[in-house]
């Protein structure tokens, strides 16, 4: 069985973190703190102060090293740079502040809204501003005075040098080596899915896992955008002589291809019951051989589809499968970088699409959405300053941080509210592990604090697969510090733990009645995106052929895949299952991925004339006015849909039955999945017209 094989699990855990973001996260969390520690350490007694005073620079060390996060080498050392200016005026404002704490809670209250207005500046913004409010809660947290700032300012200083050197020097971003490590990653994940696509095969009875095929479908894809991601930020000097950026594309877009075809081509013939269980334990065969083969370009082995099936004739569903795997088997045998000038990509027509109408200007917002978030935040901050103190007056601190934290990186109110409620569960659960380990490792001193950069690091590695685990790990971690200082007790656990719900229940309150940003609209806002990503993709269909071009093929499908994951981000919201809601929207996403895969495999018709062909061109134009309107219904908002949507361009290719041209097939699966998203706006809420009936999760390939 695959999921008992050792190099499955590998591949496993290397495709869930291809260019080892999440481990160099946590590895610089670790380092940022553990080095400052240690440098604070070594000075305190020399410099005749409390270690607790040093915790403003520790925690400069830890969070400098994970949140600057600019996409190039050089914003990033900037942003660097700006750190301890920054630190230090708000440790100078909270110091100063300390005393009084009707001065300190205003001051407070003015830091939490720059912080949050930051965001407009981008990454460099959110990094400071989150760095500015951590240190100003910190120097409220120790109590400083103005007499101590010298020592405080120092470990800033120390904490921001740290920082420096560890995202610099000892874990840093090396472009070139990250594209490579993904690139290779990305051919791990294909042979993973030849793994899975054989284990459906093997299904007993017939059963057709479609769940597993579309997650496929998905890590594919996605894969292939974060390498896109990757080679934006390499240099073009940094690649190998003669080799372009769109020949890596285009390498990467064909690899991309061939294994959403070959699943695609599995996935027709278990839906349509088409393959005997013969020819199904011969390419699961197959599918296996070329999962093992795990290096290099090689000559083709026996059975891994460069072959023939065994069989006097197979059906024309293992024929497709075999064909598909034998491309594919092409496709991995080439090198990991592509020499220059081996592009395959088919010719595409270098031509613009038709000018859209003009539409009329878009009225600008009211408000920029970094000050609206601002807005929300500080009146959740004075809020959960009010409850924080009716909860504990030495402890309220911890209310505001939570009430902060859930608006961090979230821009709707959905995002909000699921943020508020990982920011709670965590707790929760933070709070039952850390009494159960208090009450384990209490009194070992060495463990305690190896368990307590463990935490550390395994809070900011986990991060990115949930915020919920984040702040696990970190109730945990201030758990073991509590210990550590002697100040630990299961009612300040407690606490925490309340303290920690009022500032995210206030958080999320104050983000659905204050200036709510609906998710619901940004969801239709991305979806009009795509469809004018899908229009323009048809228009190139459209048109007569003229000068070929392969680098158009990469941009359109890009556009598209960037959008879609637009989509999927902003969406994610109302299809948690925490909510049980957003069953619509989970069929709406379904159906834009449905159009986005079809409209991926997408080439224009032949240069020679001929009558189809320009049926099929006149088609294509009219599938490309219909997606605009659908986008136009979409991004209104009013859901108002426009006459004439519900007749198929195809129609007046209807004829006897026949074997359909490829163009011709995935233009007929684009207006039905067009339809379905048609049925499915005209059954949204704000529209009068009738429910549609339910989309299948997966639509026929």
């Amino acid at each position: 069985m695959r999921a008992l094989h050792p190099s499955s699990w590998w591949d496993c855990f290397l495709a869930s973190d291809p260019d080892l973001s999440r481990l160099k996260m946590g590895l610089r969390a670790l380092l940022g703190l553990g080095l400052t520690l240690a440098a604070l350490a070594g000075l305190s007694p020399l410099a005749h102060q409390p270690m607790s005073l040093g915790m403003v620079g520790m925690m400069v060390g830890m969070m400098t090293s994970v949140s600057v996060q600019d996409p190039l080498p050089r914003q990033e050392r900037l942003t660097l740079l700006c750190v301890p200016g920054v630190a230090a005026v708000a440790v100078c404002l909270g110091a100063f502040c300390a005393p009084n704490l009707v001065v300190s809670s205003l001051v407070f209250l003015g830091v939490i809204f720059l912080a949050v207005a930051a965001r407009r500046f981008g990454p460099r913004g959110t990094a400071l501003g989150t760095i500015a409010f951590m240190t100003f809660f910190f120097s409220l947290f120790v109590h400083a005075s103005p007499a101590q700032l010298p020592w405080m300012l120092a470990s800033v200083g120390i904490g921001s040098m740290v920082a420096y050197g560890v995202r610099a020097w000892v874990v840093p971003e090396r472009a070139f080596a990250s594209l490579r490590r993904t690139l290779r990653v990305y051919r791990r994940s294909i042979r993973l899915l030849l793994a899975e696509l054989a284990q459906v095969l093997q299904a007993p009875g017939g059963r057709f896992p479609e769940k597993q095929i579309r997650r496929a479908f998905r890590r594919v894809n996605e894969g292939a955008m974060e390498i896109e991601q990757h080679l934006e930020r390499v240099p073009q000097e940094h690649l190998p002589p003669g080799l372009s950026k769109e020949e890596v594309r285009g390498h990467l877009l064909e690899m991309e291809l061939c294994a959403e075809r070959l699943a695609s081509a599995v996935y027709q013939g278990l839906h349509q019951n088409s393959l005997a269980p013969a020819e199904r334990q011969e390419l699961r065969a197959r599918m296996t051989a070329l999962w093992h083969e795990r290096r290099g370009p090689r000559p083709f082995p026996a059975g891994t589809g460069a072959e023939p099936l065994p069989f006097q004739e197979p059906s024309a569903c293992a024929a497709k499968i075999q064909r598909a795997l034998g491309k594919l088997r092409e496709v991995l045998a080439l090198p990991l970088l592509p020499p220059p000038g081996t592009s395959r990509l088919p010719a595409i027509a270098a031509v613009e699409p038709p000018p859209e109408a003009a539409a009329p200007p878009a009225q600008p917002p009211a408000l920029h959405a970094a000050t609206r978030q601002a807005i929300q935040a500080t009146v959740a901050g004075g809020l959960a300053m009010i409850a924080g103190h009716a909860l504990s007056s030495t402890r309220w601190y911890w209310a505001v941080v939570a009430s902060f934290v859930v608006f961090n990186r979230a821009s709707t109110r959905g995002d909000i509210l699921l943020r508020a409620w990982h920011r709670a569960l965590g707790t929760v659960v933070g709070v039952l592990a850390g009494l159960l380990l208090a009450t384990v490792v209490s009194g070992h001193r060495d463990l305690e604090i190896a368990l307590l950069f463990a935490c550390a690091f395994l809070g900011f590695y986990l991060l990115r697969l949930s915020y919920a685990w984040m702040v696990f790990w970190f109730t945990t971690l201030l758990v073991l510090l509590y210990s550590l200082t002697g100040r630990y007790s299961p009612d300040l656990l407690y606490l925490r733990l309340w303290e920690t719900l009022a500032g995210a229940g206030i958080g999320a309150v104050v983000a659905g009645v204050l200036l709510p940003s609906r998710t619901r609209v940004r969801v239709w806002q991305n979806a009009a995106e795509v469809l004018r990503g899908v229009a323009s993709s048809l228009d190139v269909v459209a048109v007569p052929p003229g000068p070929a071009n392969g680098r158009i093929l990469v941009e359109r499908v890009r556009r598209i895949d960037s959008k879609l994951r637009e989509v999927r981000e902003s969406a994610r919201p109302l299809i948690d299952r925490v909510f049980f809601v957003g069953q619509d929207t989970r069929r709406l996403v379904h159906a834009l991925a449905s159009i986005a895969f079809f409209v991926r495999h997408l080439e224009p018709p032949g240069a020679s004339p001929s009558g189809e062909e320009d049926a099929l061109r006149k088609a294509a134009a009219r599938l490309a006015e219909k997606a605009r309107l659908l986008a136009s219904t979409l991004e209104d908002g009013g859901l108002a849909l426009p006459p004439g949507l519900d007749d198929s361009p195809l129609a007046p290719l209807e004829g006897e039955a026949r074997n359909l041209p490829p163009l011709e097939l995935l233009l007929r699966r684009i207006d039905a999945a067009l339809m379905e998203l048609h049925d499915l706006v005209r059954g949204l809420p704000g529209h009068p017209g009738p429910r549609p009936a339910p989309i299948p999760s997966v639509p026929s390939r």
